[in-house]
């Protein structure tokens, strides 16, 4: 149930364990939540930027490259949104990695030699980009860890790409459905609706810990390790990890 009360000009909004106070000033909505007020116009813009990481990074993990995304990795607008959204000069380091290397004239040539053996194979990967396999010794995947992210998705009305014949706890698939969240999560802000926005938040957050927080860091440390031509998606992954640690 919805209560709603009115004071001093403040809107307390409290659903289930969820407790909001919202207030305008001119055309500006604040919430406030454990004594830290927030600008709804700086939630969007930062959801903005996870969704165009997000997509980016998933994108550059799902397929082999291609003359689009690699003037997307050698763009300032990409240099803009890691800046904004980091604040630090990683940015311009690991930016710089990707853009030394797809802007090679044989470029698109050499990473899909290097996608190829960072998520293809047919030879044993330097690292498995599945879940569920550093779940277990042997590194098996379809485990219990994939049907929970299957869950997930379904909870949202997300299909994964390879859905049902590919399991659901893929890297890309993972940081794609991150992008989606983020993308409904800055409509809801958007319209005002800080009810839905909130919820959205508390599902970007619980997946990262239950799941890209349990083995992202991992899977771009052995990338990292490897010694077989994959440094471009090891860059790829380390970015997505720093995206998904970093709280706001």
């Amino acid at each position: 149930r919805l209560l709603c009360r009115v004071r001093r000009g403040v809107i307390h909004l409290s659903f289930a364990s969820l407790t909001l106070a919202i207030r305008r000033e001119g055309q500006r909505l604040f919430w406030r939540e454990d004594h830290v007020e927030v600008c709804l116009e700086s939630v969007v813009s930062v959801q903005k930027l996870r969704e165009f990481l997000y997509s980016f990074v998933s994108r550059g993990l799902a397929k082999e490259p291609d003359e689009t995304f690699c003037a997307v990795a050698s763009s300032f607008e990409l240099l803009w949104a890691f800046e904004e959204f980091f604040n630090d000069d990683r940015a311009n380091k690991a930016c710089g990695v990707l853009s030394s290397m797809v802007d090679r004239p044989d470029a698109i040539e050499v990473l899909r030699l290097q996608f190829t053996r960072t998520l293809i194979g047919p030879d044993k990967l330097p690292a498995s980009p599945w879940e569920s396999s550093f779940d277990t010794k042997e590194h098996l995947v379809f485990q219990k860890t994939t049907l929970d992210v299957r869950g997930f998705f379904r909870s949202e009305g997300y299909v994964s790409a390879g859905y049902p014949h590919e399991p659901d706890d893929h890297i890309a698939t993972e940081l794609s459905f991150m992008a989606v969240l983020a993308g409904k999560t800055r409509a809801a802000f958007d319209a005002e609706n800080t009810v839905e926005g909130e919820r959205l938040l508390r599902k970007q957050s619980r997946f990262i810990k239950d799941h890209l927080l349990r083995w992202i860091g991992l899977y771009a440390a052995g990338l990292e390790a490897s010694s077989e031509g994959t440094e471009f998606y090891a860059q790829l992954v380390r970015l997505a990890d720093w995206v998904v640690v970093r709280r706001g």
